[in-house]
């Protein structure tokens, strides 16, 4: 599901517009360094900001939004239905960690990360994903 997801947001990153699901984010747009973000999404060791005898915080984000010249990590998760409010809680420490391996790695980056959750609907018959985000984290 990541990768499906990760190829629509590069599909709308080549137009130069927002997915609808993040329209209503002011002032953002998609990071427009591919060549960087693949790096990101595929390589664990692409951002180290600490090391120290063997020891090290490291990531991989899905997305990366640029708000007011600052970069904002955007993680997916996908699930069954909507997220309660205790699951959001749980991936706090994870986006903390994001931005700071951004800032580690020499980027302006707000004090705030959003989570895009893809949950199942049924309607008239059929599935499709709906969309939540949650920004503030």
């Amino acid at each position: 599901m990541d990768r499906m997801l990760k190829k629509r947001f590069d599909s709308f990153r080549q137009k130069g517009i927002m997915p609808p699901e993040l329209s209503t984010i002011e002032n953002a747009k998609l990071f427009d360094n591919l060549q960087l973000l693949e790096k990101w999404r595929n390589n664990f060791r692409g951002l180290l900001v600490f090391d120290d005898e063997g020891n090290g915080l490291k990531g991989a984000f899905d997305e990366v939004l640029m708000i007011d010249s600052c970069l904002v990590p955007l993680d997916f998760k996908s699930r069954g239905s909507p997220p309660k409010d205790e699951t959001i809680e749980f991936y706090r420490s994870k986006l903390s960690l994001y931005n700071l391996l951004l800032h580690g790695d020499g980027h302006l980056v707000k004090d705030y990360a959003y989570l895009l959750f893809y949950f199942l609907v049924e309607e008239n018959h059929s599935i499709k994903f709906n969309a939540l985000s949650v920004a503030g984290l």
